[in-house]
């Protein structure tokens, strides 16, 4: 079975779907979580990256699309449920 994909265009959108508009803000309110969770503990991006190996200075910039293991890491690092961090302005 083939599934398709059709690009919805809107006039004042030219190249560009709703459905990346969305995926841009959702990004974008994700990375501001992971940046507040990150500073709340005090740790730098380097201290991340060192423990997790995760690029977290890309995904707090928006500058990667990642998956949802990348972003259940996190939370493990966290010690947070994926259920905890969208409940804070989702």
């Amino acid at each position: 079975m083939k599934f398709y994909y059709k690009k919805l265009k809107f006039p004042n959108m030219v190249g560009k779907s709703r459905h990346q508009e969305v995926n841009k803000e959702l990004l974008r309110k994700i990375s501001i979580r992971v940046k507040q969770l990150r500073e709340q503990k005090k740790i730098s991006q380097e201290v991340f990256i060192s423990d997790t190996g995760i690029n977290i200075g890309r995904i707090e910039s928006c500058k990667s699309n990642f998956s949802v293991t990348t972003l259940l890491n996190i939370c493990n690092y966290f010690e947070i449920s994926l259920e905890e961090f969208f409940s804070n302005g989702f």
